[in-house]
Order: C-alpha cells, then structure tokens, then sequence
C-alpha cells in the first residue's frame, strides 16, 4: 500500500504477537493440586472478539489506516505487486470474512497466503476444518500456485494450520444446544471448581465461561448468572453449574437429560441449558506432540455433560449460611418461597405431553426430595436432580416402580428391604413433609436445632432396633441404623411430639410455622399412602396458609431503623464462619482448636455478620412501595468493590464477585461451607428413567436420488413377495432378481460381513440372524466373487458365497452363536480384515508392477477391487480395556491404504457398523467413529446405523456421501413405563451428619438403652 510507507515490519509482527498472547486464555485445570503440569495442562483458546477489537481499531498516525491494513502490509511485504492481492474490506467482508483464518496463518508466519484460502472458501464461517480436507485443500492449493506457496511441504502446513485453528475456534455454548465434541475442540472453561465428586460416576462443577463464548439465547435466558470478570475490567462472565457423567455412565446421563427435557416447561424446577459429550485425554502423562485437555481426565475418556442453572446453594447449605427469619413479614416470606417447591412438585405428579398434536396425560415421580435437591436460585426455592424421576400415562396406572431415592426422607412403603414393590406418587409428599419438618425446625431454633432433630431419630430407631432384638417377630418390617421419619410404618412418635416442642418454643410473631407443622402432621406424614393429600390439595391449602398470614401486622418501627436494619444485611456476608470441625490447615499451622479457650473466644468476636433470612427481599419491597424507586436494582448495582469491603481480607484476583443478593464466589482458599451446590445423583446402581425408545428410521428429504427408507421387516416382506411372484423358470434357476438401485453403487467392491458373536450379543441373535438375512438376499449378486462372513471369535468362515441360506445356517453353528464366556476384541478382528485386504493388495501390485512399467505410473488403484466391511455388533465390546483401540486400527490403516491408492479415491474401503440394542456408551462410541474420525487426517469411511434402521443406508451409508449424510433425527423423550431396578441407595452424606461437618451441640437427653453385646446383635 502506498499508503503506508517506510513501515517497520517486525515491529508489526510483534505488536500482532503482543496482542496475540493478551487474548490468549488457558483452561482451567480443576485438579491443580495432583496436576503434573501445575495447573497449566489447559490448552490455550483465544478470545476472539477482544482481539478483533484491535485488529479493526486505527493506528495512533492514521486514523484511516487499521491494523489489519498494517498486518497485511507486513504479510505481503516480499511482493513487488503495486496492489496486494487481497484488501482489508475482503478479509473482513459480512458474507466472506476470513479474519481468523488470515490470524491462524499469520501465527503460521504464512500470512501471504490468505487470499489464496479464501479462494478455496476456507473462511472463517467454515472453521474448523477437518484434516482430511485441509490435506486435500492444501495439496490443491500448492499444485495452483506452486511460486507463491514456496518450498514447505504441503502437508506440514496443513498440519500446523490444524494444530492452531482449535485455539482459535473454541466452543461456543448456547441454549438448549446437543453436541458430540471430540478431543481436538476445545472447552472454554475459564473457572472451574468442584462442587460435588460423585466418584465413579459423575461430578458436579461450578464452571465460569466468559460472555463472548455464550450464545445469544443462553445470555438471554440466563442473564441472573452474570458477573463482572475480575481480570477483565470490560468484560463479563457467566456462571453455570456443570453436571459431567463419566464414560460407561451414558445411561445416567441419558436419564437424567431426558428427565430435564420432559420437566422443561415447569419453571419451579432448575433449568436445563445444554447438553454436550467431550472426548479427553490426561494431563497426567502427556503424550508428545499431544495437546493437553483443559480437564486431568483418563486416557481418552468421554464425558457426558449437562449445563445447569447455578444455584447459590441448597436448602442444607442455606440453613447454615442464613439466620433464620425473626418478624411475620419475613417468616412469611421465607415459607411463601419454600412453598414453590409444592407448586414444582404438582407440575410432575401431573402433566400433559404434546406430540405430533397429540396430547397425552402423564403421571410423574420425583423419587428423591430432600433439602440438598432444593436450591435457592435467585432467592427462589427451585426444586433439583430429577435423576431418579419415573413416568406413567395416567391412562395406565397409578403406581410404578422406584429404585433410588434417600431413606433418611423417604416413605415408609419405599422402606421395604429386598422388595421391588410399585409405589404411589404419594411418596413425593411424605418427603416435603420431611422437608417442611426440617424447615420448621430451623424457623424455630436456627441451625443448631437441625442436628438435634437428626439425633433425636436416630436415638428412636436404635430404640425400635433393641426391642426388636429382645422380641424377633414383633413387627413386619426390619429397621437399619438411620435418621429416617419413620419406624417402617408410621411416622415416629418423637417426630409429633417434636413438632409440638416447636410449636411450644416458636416466636409469638410466628402464625405460620405452627400451621406448616399441623398440616405436615394430619396430611402429608401419614403412614398409608392413601392418607397423604395430593398435589394439587396440598398447594391450595400451602396458598391460604400464606395468603392468611399476610394480614398479621408487626409492631410500628421507626422507618430509620428498618432502614439501619436493611443496610447491615446488605453488607453481612453470604457465607458464616467455618465451623471448627470445617477449619483447614493454615500457613502458621492449626487454626485453634475448639478446647482452646483464648481461640474459640477470639472466634467468637471474630465472627462476621450473616444475613437474615428474607430480611433483604422483604426490606426492598417495603422501600419500593414507600419511595416509588426500584431498591432491588440498587442492590444490585454496587461496586465491586464495596462488596468485597464486606468480607474478611484482600480476595485474590481469582475470586468471582457476584451482585445478585450480595453473593461473594469463593477462591480457592476458602474453607468454609460451599456455597455453589447444585444436583446431585445417587447410587448408579439404582434404576433409571424409562423413556420410550424412539423409531430409527432415517429421513430422505433433500437426497433427490435416495428412495424411501426401509427396515429390516419391510424388506423381509417385501424380498419374500419377490421371490413369490418369480417366474417358474428363476425358481428353477434359483435366481433371484438383483437390486436394481443399488446396482448404481455397487461396481468393483466387496462386501464382506462380520458379525461380533460376544455373549451380550445373545439377546439379539435371532434378530441378527433376520437382518444377516436380509442384506445377503439385497445385496445377491452385487460382488460377483460372492459376499464373505465372519465373526468376532470362533472358525466359522463363509468365503465367495452368493447363497443366503448359507449364511443363514452359519449363524445357526454351535460354534458361532454366543455363549456366556465369550468377549469381543473388535479392534483384532476388525483389523485381521482389513490388515488381509492391505496385504492382498499389495501382493497384487507388486505382481502389476513386474508385469507392466504402465501400472507404476498409475496409482489410482482403478483396477483394484474396493471393499465394503459390514459389521453386526451392540458396541460394547467387553473383551478390550481400551476401547478408542478401533479408532487406532481404522486410522493406521486409512493411512497405509492412503500410500498404497492415494487420497483421490474417496471411500475406497469402507466400514459400516449395525448397532444392535441402544447401550448408551456404545451409540456414543459408535458415532464418534462415524464423525470424528476425519479429525484425524483420514477419509470418513466409517457409517453406522441402528439394526431397525434403513436396510439401504447399511449397505450403501458407508461409502455413498448422501446416505452418510442421512442420519436420524432424534424426537422430543416421551416418558413411559420403567423397567425394574435396584433397591433404595442413599446419596452423598448431607450436610448435617455429625462428626464431619459441624460440631454438635449438647442434647440434654437420657443415655441409650443397653445394647446387647457385640456380635449378638443386629445394632
């Protein structure tokens, strides 16, 4: 540009690379403390919009001349051309833009080949691009244009334009969005800390995403999680909560997002954002030339992951961090919220499901209601963790099986040991009783009150327990150890008389408390289920309990000091004090210990202020209505800095601070109670939501040369009315008609099938048998050798065979079907395939080559047979510890076949695998293979589809684009009846247990009885 004379191109550069490195963020490692790599094991990703803000933004010399000018300036700085062949307005053109791709070459330092990219359509819209077409684009790209690209070998730069495009091209998380993200992309997670370790099966995260990597309709729907970044003065974060499921637990994860999915439309439950899987690798034992996962994570371990609304805390948490409410306004307000939970709860007892403009009524179970699955979302009770939730069509029945749940606050009837029997939905309302019980009690007498009740319990249980030593009979049921409501029929008695103790103690300004604790007592504590008030009843009487106690007047204060009274709330911290037992070890040593009398004194007037339950929300209202101004958003709108001036000490730059009611996140070094809960799940053991499984047939709309779709039945059918109407003379000849369609496909290929015979395959023989059946009858005549089979273990072989009954009698060979030792090692026996078919036609090569000099010019493998591998499997493949192992071989072999016949022929062998059953884990194994595999620098060869799927696409979907391209659609989860599960397994410890999360207080209560002595008693 003439424009720009005497510019000092490296210093361009630089800046550039500046700016660069100022965009750059790294993951957040969530194990730092056991990371190899000390919390950088985050791969980088780059936050785009702030760097394009500079890239657009003028120079300090010329107001018309922006950096991109100057970088292309610089990028085109050997070419003597009066004109650059490419412009500024073209790069950041709407339609076209190729902002990115000209940052990615420039970090390449081949920012001269930009226009070159664009006229491939390698433009951002595009991103990311597989390896597979990068190698393909770039070859092409060096053959046009030989004298700009240079000497470097095609193939390395498109290796290096793959490694950076991921940083550039992060994922972008937006409502409602269900994604499949293999281990190239990256997560843009920019804090994340743990708030709940399920172990071996999920793990619950409060995760920090920065604005630009939301979506527009999740900022909308979510615009309450919002915060300022504390590292980014201009910039904001959302916060989340991450539900992650480990692989081999696919099928908790599918139960619990189907549950969400049917629950959407009940506002008084969590909302379900998204949905996304992640294929990851170790930050451990990296790999070289790997690139490391954001998360320590197994060897390429999938993660199943749903995206939550975040709750501040759960009801535990809450009674912790809150004092309880003291004047009727704030008593009211405080029940009024908790009472949303029964309103969420008639939302699943009873709701209509609309489908194809059929409406459907459907009956719903909760199963797990208990204070830690209700959170305070906005100072709003929302009800939490359908994970264990069952449905029925109300048309059907009234009971269904539940086989999860926590015992401390379940029902009697859910308390029979060994026993799978159905239960009523009523069981939901005797755990809100347990819940509202609880609640009263710390109403009543604050937290401390809360273990005392626990106590009390368990002391009537180990009661219930020793007399039922001394006379073995005396009642139906056996009792464990436990703090439950019940003796496994009714209620306890020292339940009832607790509740009459706080009706006694409770605060004389309290009228709704009592009327809580009464109708918990004669309507929702009931032995038999049949006792229990509904829903529906249960929310009508919760409302005039509220709307009564909305008359009840307090005593006339001054308007200064409700004001006085609000202000030391606004400032009072979101959390308490950590309690002794909850003190971690410090840098001078061990806090004080509790028998320290200087240390518990200095504790104690130490202690910082803690909010009123209510007492800001109620407070605001009042001075709304008096000022008319809007106290709320005041609230909201304080600084940064004022809400960190309320807590004890200098945060750390990590800290999240945000405004809605005060809240303060934590850093990393805080030890006190957790305030970022959110669901949890329980054993995974235990039964799972039943959905109805959904038709997999495929769609044909857009694909003007596919015919219509059809399943193994209705080819069945329709093959056995063609043989029926042949001609006497093709009976005699015993031939059979060839497909006309797939004629057009099938030229120059084999097939051969390969059925896995692993014991989990036994269910479904008969119906492999069928559609083995059926393809060899579709595709007779197709490879004119004849078709081959095989299976995954065992000698049966079939070679060159036209015949289908042939194939029909093989899977009828002792030595074929599964029987109950038999594993698949499918990476071995796929492999033997295709490592035969390599060596095969290499032989043949070698043997063209001393024949004919002509055949070595030609490497387009035209005069090779191709091959098409079927392969019968259910995908779980039992008999390999690493189970990524069939990638490897697809991949090695892609790669020797690539040198062998070149990348010009697409699809030259290819595989389609016939998923048998719907084990989550192995749908999602099996379409990683199918849309991942590209990822890698290899051709797509590999296609699958469901056994009830399209005959059609299992024969032709593997090498044929277009029926690649016809996958299923998933419907809308329409809830059905569950299958049986597992018997009644508790969650994670709750908050109150004693011993490990508070002290307990003194209970003034006489001593157990004596227990028999050890080894004599079931105690």
């Amino acid at each position: 540009m003439s424009s720009l004379p005497n510019l000092d191109h490296d210093a361009i550069v630089r800046d550039f690379q500046s700016q660069l490195k100022s965009c750059t963020q790294k993951e957040a490692c969530p194990r730092k403390e056991n990371c190899m790599q000390k919390g950088a094991c985050g791969r980088d990703y780059i936050r785009f919009a702030k760097l394009s803000e500079w890239l657009q933004s003028t120079t300090a010399t010329s107001p018309h001349v922006n950096q991109v000018d100057r970088l292309l300036e610089a990028a085109y700085r050997e070419q003597n051309a009066p004109a650059l062949p490419i412009s500024r307005s073209q790069i950041c053109d709407e339609n076209r833009c190729c902002l990115r791709v000209f940052c990615i070459l420039l970090k390449m330092n081949a920012g001269h080949l930009v226009h070159l990219l664009r006229r491939r359509n390698i433009v951002d819209s595009k991103l990311p691009i597989d390896l597979f077409s990068l190698h393909n684009s770039f070859d092409q790209l060096k053959e046009d244009s030989f004298r700009i690209w240079g000497s470097t070998e095609a193939k390395t730069l498109a290796d290096l334009f793959n490694e950076y495009q991921w940083a550039f091209c992060p994922v972008k998380f937006d409502l409602l969005q269900d994604e499949d993200y293999d281990k190239n992309h990256v997560i843009p997670i920019y804090h994340k800390e743990i708030i709940n370790d399920k172990g071996l099966t999920a793990s619950l995260w409060q995760i920090v995403v920065q604005e630009e990597f939301v979506g527009p309709s999740l900022r909308e729907q979510t615009s309450h999680l919002k915060c300022p970044d504390p590292e980014d003065s201009s910039a904001s974060c959302y916060i989340f909560a991450l539900k992650s499921f480990k692989e081999g637990y696919c099928e908790l994860f599918e139960n619990e997002r189907s549950a969400f999915q049917v629950l959407k439309q009940h506002g008084g439950l969590v909302r379900y954002l998204s949905e996304y899987s992640h294929l990851a690798f170790s930050c451990s034992q990296p790999k070289p030339g790997r690139i490391l996962e954001e998360e320590c994570t197994d060897d390429n371990k999938t993660t199943y992951n749903i995206l939550l609304e975040y709750g501040e805390f759960d009801l535990e948490e809450y009674f912790v961090e809150r004092l309880p409410p003291t004047n009727p306004n704030e008593i009211r307000e405080f029940w009024t919220s908790l009472f949303a939970v029964a309103d969420a709860l008639k939302g699943i007892h009873t709701f209509e499901n609309d489908r194809a403009g059929v409406r459907q009524e459907y009956y719903g179970w909760h199963a797990d209601i208990k204070p830690a699955n209700i959170l305070s979302v906005q100072g709003n009770f929302k009800l939490a963790d359908p994970g264990f939730a069952r449905f029925e069509k109300s048309s059907e029945r009234d009971k269904t099986i539940i086989s999860g749940g926590t015992t401390s606050y379940g029902a009697p009837e859910c308390y029979r040991r060994g026993t799978m029997a159905p239960v009523h939905r009523a069981i939901d309302i005797w755990s809100l009783g347990c819940v509202f019980s609880i609640a009263a009690t710390w109403v009543v007498l604050g937290d401390k009150g809360i273990p005392m009740f626990e106590e009390l319990r368990r002391q009537a249980i180990m009661k219930i327990r020793v007399h039922l030593y001394s006379h073995p009979g005396a009642r139906p049921v056996e009792l464990a150890k436990g703090d439950y409501f019940h003796d496994g029929q009714e209620v306890l008695e020292v339940v009832r008389l607790w509740h009459k103790y706080l009706g006694n103690v409770s605060r004389r300004t309290d009228t709704i408390t009592a009327q809580v604790l009464d109708l918990v007592d004669t309507k929702m504590l009931c032995g038999k289920a049949a006792q229990r008030i509904n829903a529906e009843e249960l929310c009508n009487l919760l409302g005039y309990i509220s709307d009564s106690s909305a008359s009840t007047t307090e005593a006339s204060l001054p308007e200064n000091f409700t004001t006085a009274l609000h202000e030391v709330d606004r400032i009072a911290i979101s959390k308490p004090v950590a309690s002794p037992s909850r003190w971690s070890r410090s840098e001078g040593g061990l806090s004080p210990s509790v028998g320290d009398r200087d240390g518990r004194k200095s504790k104690f007037l130490d202690l910082p202020l803690m909010k009123t339950a209510h007492r800001s929300q109620y407070q605001a209202t009042r001075l709304h209505a008096s000022t008319g101004s809007d106290s709320n958003q005041d609230v909201l709108s304080r600084s940064t800095v004022d809400m960190q001036a309320a807590t004890t000490g200098q945060p750390s730059p990590s800290t999240f601070v945000a405004y809605q009611y005060g809240q303060v996140l934590p850093n990393s070094s805080y030890s006190g109670p957790s305030s970022r809960h959110i669901l949890e799940s329980s054993d995974p053991s235990a039964g799972l939501l039943s959905l109805q499984s959904m038709s997999s047939q495929t769609h044909s709309k857009g694909h003007s040369n596919q015919r219509k779709s059809e399943d193994v039945f209705q080819a069945h059918r329709a093959l056995h009315r063609r043989q029926k109407s042949q001609t006497f003379l093709g009976k005699v000849l015993k031939r059979t008609p060839r497909d006309e369609f797939l004629i057009r496909y099938f030229v120059n290929r084999d097939i051969k099938f390969l059925v896995d015979n692993a014991s989990t395959m036994a269910q479904f023989w008969d119906e492999a048998a069928m559609l083995l059946e059926v393809l060899t009858m579709k595709a007779k005549g197709l490879d004119p050798d004849g078709m081959d089979l095989s299976f995954t273990t065992g000698p049966v072989r079939i070679q060159n065979s036209n015949d289908e009954r042939g194939f029909t009698e093989a899977m009828d060979n002792d030595d074929a079907t599964p029987n109950d030792m038999t594993p698949t090692d499918m990476s071995a026996s796929l492999g033997a395939i295709l490592d035969a078919y390599l060596q095969d036609l290499r032989g043949k090569r070698l043997k063209g080559t001393r024949e004919s000099k002509k055949r070595r010019s030609t490497n387009s493998g035209d005069n090779d047979r191709k091959l098409t591998v079927i392969v019968f499997t259910d995908g779980r493949w039992e008999g390999m510890d690493r189970k990524d192992q069939v990638d490897e071989t697809i991949i090695d072999f892609s790669k020797a076949l690539a040198k062998e016949v070149g990348n010009l022929q697409k699809r030259y062998v290819s595989i389609e695998f016939v998923q048998f059953g719907n084990d989550p884990d192995a749908s999602h194994r099996l379409r990683h293979l199918d849309n991942d595999l590209k990822y890698a620098g290899v051709d797509d060869i590999v296609d699958t589809e469901p056994s009830r799927g399209d005959v059609y696409k299992m024969l032709l979907g593997s090498f044929v684009e277009e029926f690649d391209k016809k996958n299923d659609e998933p419907e809308d989860p329409s809830p059905i009846s569950p299958g049986s599960g597992a018997a009644i397994h508790e969650s994670p410890p709750r908050l109150f247990q004693p011993g490990v999360n508070q002290p307990w207080p003194q209970i003034h209560s006489p001593p157990p009885a004596e227990l028999p002595s050890p080894g004599h008693c079931p105690c």
